[in-house]
């Protein structure tokens, strides 16, 4: 009896090539690093408005971290996404070495912080697109007023003090004004 031929199985792969495009106004990675720079200035702006210690200013910090990452993590804005996703980790640490080898003084640190704040929204709204700005203007808000929040200042062993100070609700509002923010009173 004659043996039947074998048949082998041949596997067709077929490349599929996704185009993705890019829009018009994506943001470089030179712009992501800027804009996480910024943040930091804010971030520490807002707790060197008021005399925490290295102690309290190290709990401001992380604080306003936690607050940021919640914020973005609920956002659904594009570019808070793109920060987070494309932001090289290099350019972060360049950042934090930056200030550390620079000695701020607490005026300096303020003035830094708002000026970041207004270059870095300012960037923003040259790109054209609003919801982009106030999601980055909500952003440095909310991390700044977590960082204000964080810590007591004044009082004895953590009793009394003020959780707000005035250095720290004038630097929130020059802040906001800063970001297209007014605060009506009443």
């Amino acid at each position: 009896m004659a043996e039947e031929p074998k048949v082998e199985a041949v596997e067709v792969v077929e490349t599929v090539t996704e185009v993705i495009e890019v829009p018009a106004n994506a943001y470089s990675k030179e712009e992501l690093a800027n804009l996480t720079k910024a943040l930091g200035a804010v971030v520490l702006g807002a707790g060197m408005s008021e005399k925490s210690g290295a102690f309290g200013l190290m709990r401001e910090i992380v604080s306003a971290m936690r607050a940021s990452a919640i914020y973005v993590g609920d956002s659904s804005n594009a570019l808070l996404k793109q920060i987070v996703t494309e932001t090289d980790p290099a350019d972060v640490d360049e950042a934090e070495s930056e200030a550390k080898s620079t000695p701020e003084t607490a005026q300096k640190a303020v003035e830094d912080g708002i000026a970041a704040a207004t270059s870095s929204h300012e960037a923003i709204l040259a790109k054209g697109n609003p919801d982009d700005a106030d999601a980055w203007a909500q952003l440095l808000l909310t991390a700044a007023n977590a960082a204000v929040q964080a810590t007591k200042s004044g009082g004895f062993l953590g009793f009394g003090g003020e959780k707000v100070t005035p250095s720290e609700q004038e630097y929130m509002q020059r802040l906001a004004e800063t970001l297209g923010y007014r605060k009506e009173t009443a």
